[in-house]
């Protein structure tokens, strides 16, 4: 009994968080940023790793918050670090581009090779172009 419950509450938790990711993005479809970026930090709070890479997003353009690039790192390694391919996909490319970071092509193959993992196909080639770039 005791782990069925502990399955539903798994259920129904998993349920919160991905209606406060979807209305972060309905807000962010009506024009509404400030109300996107309570929501996804809301998520992120709550440990959705989706949430987090959406907040990160928030954080690099400026979007709703005043733009932060070491916030939005910081919280992409959090999403990254809790398994959200997009999250470190977004590492990637920030330290292939040098992209408000310094580039650092060792730290962008790292992380495109983690969201790859994960099974994030886009990192998977990122990866493999990058790879074939510095060789």
């Amino acid at each position: 009994m005791r782990k069925i419950v502990f399955v539903l509450i798994g259920i129904l938790t998993t349920a919160i968080y991905a209606t406060d990711v979807d209305e972060a993005f309905e807000a962010l479809k009506n024009g509404d940023d400030a109300k996107a970026v309570k929501l996804y930090k809301k998520a992120c709070e709550s440990e959705n790793m989706s949430g987090c890479t959406g907040l990160g997003v928030m954080y690099w353009y400026g979007s709703g918050v005043k733009k932060d690039i070491h916030k939005a790192v910081e919280i992409f390694k959090k999403s990254c670090g809790g398994k959200d391919a997009e999250g470190c996909n977004n590492l990637g490319f920030m330290y292939e581009q040098g992209e408000d970071v310094e580039e650092d092509i060792n730290r962008a193959l790292e992380y495109y090779a983690k969201a790859c993992e994960l099974k994030l196909e886009v990192s998977c080639k990122n990866y493999r172009d990058l790879k074939s770039e510095t060789e």
